[in-house]
């Protein structure tokens, strides 16, 4: 049995075009400062596609160039081959959800989502249908005649993906909608945000400094830093295969560790540092460099192993056996215990006086109080060197 929702979801469907979305060299720049950098970027009919990075990487200014808000100094953005600089925001096939949802508060939620449609001069039969699909959509069909200070944050999120969707756009760009919305919440609509695409097929782009978000939500993820991107991939991609140093730094926690290349033996590279010896796989040297050469050693909190340190050689042995990989371990004390509900992280210092993070499964962890001396161990497979930078 078809619901109302599936069946409007069929229905937008059928209206809205497919299209890519091609950026070509394109740049921004406000006076001395280039906000974006010669940017290429394919993003795929019906993709989602996430632009992810930390204050002032220019993702939000791009989002601002697909949408018509700003013109860019250089370069071209395409849409189903046309180029749309130089295009009205208002004559492109493209809808911004923004992050404060831009209601008009004296309206109702049924005039809100009809206004663009208005605007254009659509016939009312049709806006009316169209309003009705919409909320459909968006499962706030009931809510037609509340005003926007009568909702919660996330209805008034759902009507300002109403209000986008009416105009069956063929990219819908949506500018940290979430922000503002507590936890909780915000994860129900990562779910019902998901869904909406997966109906529609409509081009999602999404903007975001949630790294959670991203990986949670994304076809595909644009790290950007500095107005360039740094690395375009998948989920698994961007957390397990960072391409540079930032990346890994951004994504996820991890602890970083001064080294240099002693050797390499075979498909092993043996890496010092102050705090130890590391073995590392030969393949994850940076290209270029060679022994003597300065690197950045990095290995993620959840890939570490705590064992109390009298049990260290037994413990090292069996993760040995069972990963058939070497193992580096260091000593150290830990000095700070948090549960955080699934995981439970521990913050040792070293002997050496340097601190390192340490993630372990809430159900699998020992109760290892703070005061005790652990040994930390992980796998050469766990780690990831980078080129140093200083």
């Amino acid at each position: 049995m078809t619901t109302s929702t599936e069946a409007a979801a069929s229905r937008h469907a059928e209206c809205a075009e497919a299209g890519q979305l091609e950026i070509r060299g394109v740049t921004k720049r406000f006076g001395d400062h280039t906000a974006l950098d010669d940017l290429d970027l394919t993003v795929a009919s019906g993709e989602f596609l996430s632009l992810l990075g930390p204050s002032g990487c220019g993702k939000t200014t791009l989002l601002r160039i697909i949408a018509g808000f700003e013109d860019p100094t250089e370069g071209q953005v395409c849409l189903s081959g046309q180029n749309l600089v130089g295009v009205p925001a208002y004559r492109r096939p493209v809808n911004t959800v923004f992050q404060s949802y831009a209601l008009f508060p004296h309206m109702s939620v049924a005039d809100n989502v009809a206004f663009g449609l208005q605007r254009k001069k659509v016939p009312k039969k049709e806006i009316r249908e169209r309003v009705v699909q919409s909320l459909q959509l968006v499962q706030m069909e009931s809510f037609v005649e509340r005003r926007p200070g009568q909702l919660s944050g996330g209805q008034q999120q759902r009507v300002a993906l109403a209000r986008a969707l009416v105009n069956r756009p063929k990219v819908l760009l949506l500018d940290e909608p979430m922000s503002a919305l507590d936890r909780k919440l915000r994860e129900e609509m990562q779910i019902e945000l998901k869904r909406l695409h997966a109906e529609l097929g409509t081009t999602f782009v999404f903007v975001t400094h949630d790294q959670e978000e991203a990986l949670a939500m994304s076809d595909r993820i644009v790290v950007l830093s500095g107005g360039k991107i740094q690395q375009i991939g998948n989920a698994e991609e961007i957390y397990l295969q960072p391409a540079n140093r930032f990346v890994a730094g951004f994504i996820g926690k991890q602890n970083f560790v001064d080294a240099e290349i002693e050797a390499v033996e075979g498909d092993t590279a043996v890496l010092r540092s102050s705090r130890s010896k590391i073995t590392a796989r030969a393949a994850q040297l940076p290209e270029g460099t060679s022994r003597g050469d300065a690197v950045e050693v990095a290995i993620r909190p959840e890939n570490m192993k705590l064992t109390p340190l009298d049990d260290s050689t037994a413990a090292g042995q069996q993760n040995r056996a069972a990963a058939n990989d070497l193992l580096d371990a260091v000593e150290g004390k830990v000095v700070g215990v948090s549960f955080l509900g699934d995981v439970v992280q521990y913050i040792v210092r070293l002997f050496d006086g340097h601190e390192i993070l340490v993630r372990e499964s809430a159900l699998s962890a020992q109760a290892t109080a703070a005061g005790a001396e652990v040994c930390v161990s992980w796998g050469t497979g766990q780690v990831q060197v980078f080129s140093h930078e200083r």
